[in-house]
């Protein structure tokens, strides 16, 4: 269900304060990554959904959120017979759909014939 995120070789420059914060969103990347079945187990879509939002909410405009909301997406689309959660079409849509009107064609598409 979770797939590798990178940063596709961004630079930040030399300014210290956001190498920091890009170093915080990277092992918040990473810590998802490795924590995320366990979440998904834990509490349920949803709950992997927030973790991901949260990422979104607290490094706006960082590389790569768009691989971040299409993951999101593919979580909704995704079924959970373990814990009998269904997919949520409706809501995987809405986001690709935002994702293509607020994107432009050069951010990575993960998965879109563009």
């Amino acid at each position: 269900m979770l797939m590798l995120l990178t940063l596709c070789g961004t630079s930040w420059g030399a300014d210290p304060i956001a190498e920091a914060r890009l170093e915080a969103y990277e092992n918040a990347i990473e810590l998802l990554q490795r924590d995320g079945g366990e979440i998904a187990r834990t509490n349920g879509k949803e709950g992997l959904i927030q973790r991901y939002r949260s990422i979104l909410s607290e490094f706006p405009g960082f590389p790569n959120s768009v691989l971040i909301e299409w993951q999101i997406a593919k979580i909704y689309e995704s079924y959970d017979p373990e814990r009998g959660e269904p997919q949520d079409l409706p809501n995987a849509v809405r986001i690709y759909d935002s994702i293509l009107s607020r994107y432009g064609p050069e951010e990575p598409y993960p998965g879109f014939p563009i």
